[in-house]
């Protein structure tokens, strides 16, 4: 995190730097996933899109995103899967 302290009223405020390995949308780093899994979790009709490359899973549970590729931009959301993921919010019915 970078810090900016040429603020206009002097006060301090927090940059956060977009990476490649973050979440695209929440910007969370995000916790490395084989594409395996990524296939065997995505619904049917988006297995396809599941190409190579180096897949992260987003942690926060407010976002959308579950598995995002690092590589390509490929992102697949909570309704694009194929069993609730538990840490999500509104997850329904939740496994442990």
């Amino acid at each position: 995190m970078k810090i900016d302290n040429e603020c206009c009223c002097g006060c301090n405020t927090q940059k956060v730097e977009q990476t490649k390995d973050n979440c695209p949308v929440c910007n969370n780093e995000g916790v490395s996933v084989s594409r395996i899994t990524v296939e065997h979790l995505v619904a049917d009709n988006y297995r396809n899109v599941a190409e190579g490359g180096q897949y992260k899973i987003c942690m926060n549970e407010d976002c959308s995103v579950v598995y995002y590729n690092v590589d390509n931009g490929i992102k697949f959301l909570k309704d694009q899967v194929r069993v609730p993921i538990w840490f999500k919010k509104d997850a329904n019915p939740k496994y442990a």
